[in-house]
């Protein structure tokens, strides 16, 4: 088992790339334990309940235009949230969900300290632990698809598939279309469009979900980058199932554990 220093950590807000101000990162999944003790019962026991996930953010204090933290979160209470704990490259494991800002600090520190901020949040629906399909690491200029990612049984009948895409960046006058696929086939010789993103013409973030039964196991993103010459695109797209039975791995992968409950924070570093 693998540890980790966090030490680039992407996090997307709606259509902005707030990672490089922020500094402590928390998200918590519960779900609750509802007593179903009865007469005749010597210890208390439960069932598991309703789901929910909180999560909090802070960092360094930026009002300095469009797309810096107090501009994109003073005054915006819904939010579509991907925090990706790794490095964000396409493969690696996001954390994504849709959330209300249940609190924003809007400034915060005393004289002489660097000015802070923070806000958190409460998960509204799912909290989806899923994959990257496409990362944002560098702007596209040319119609392809993402990573093939493998989803052990599809999306069993009772299970529901979510999808969020972040467009940070977009050349003007041009277009982007994402599909999510799948097929039963590594090769994708007869891939099916299970999500399709409204066709984005500028920076936007979206959300959108497929119910199963799908039994296909292999999924990724198709897109189509089109426009009259300099076309130019910053997106990340992430997928995942709920209650899957294994997490979603590239499709040469290997399993790794699933994480319920993480806590980032920048390195810190001391001196004399």
């Amino acid at each position: 088992m693998a540890t980790r220093v966090l030490d680039n950590v992407k996090f997307y807000v709606d259509e902005f790339d707030l990672s490089t101000d922020m500094n402590q990162h928390t998200i918590s999944a519960n779900v609750d334990a509802v007593e179903n003790t009865t007469f005749g019962s010597s210890s208390r026991t439960y069932l598991p309940g309703l789901m929910s996930v909180t999560h909090s953010h802070s960092g360094f204090f930026d009002s300095d235009g469009t797309g810096e933290p107090d501009d994109v979160l003073f005054g915006n209470q819904n939010l579509i949230v991907t925090v990706a704990p790794e490095t964000g490259t396409a493969g690696e494991v996001a954390y994504i969900t849709q959330s209300v800002k249940s609190d924003n600090t809007v400034l915060e520190g005393s004289v002489g300290d660097m000015a802070g901020f923070a806000f958190s949040g409460q998960g509204t629906g799912q909290h989806v632990r899923a994959a990257i399909l496409v990362d944002a690491g560098t702007a596209l200029t040319s119609s392809s698809t993402g990573s093939v990612l493998f989803a052990p049984g599809g999306i069993a009948a009772n299970e529901m598939g979510y999808a969020a895409l972040h467009v940070v960046s977009a050349s003007a006058g041009d277009t982007l279309d994402v599909v999510i696929e799948s097929d039963s086939t590594v090769g994708f010789g007869s891939a099916a469009s299970q999500i399709t993103f409204t066709q984005a013409t500028g920076v936007t973030s979206q959300w959108a979900t497929v119910a199963g039964a799908v039994t296909d196991t292999f999924w990724r993103a198709d897109y189509t980058i089109a426009g009259d010459g300099g076309e130019s695109f910053l997106f990340i797209v992430s997928f995942g199932i709920t209650a899957a039975s294994a997490p979603l791995l590239l499709a040469s992968a290997t399993p790794t554990p699933a994480a319920f409950s993480l806590a980032m924070t920048a390195p810190q570093v001391t001196t004399p």
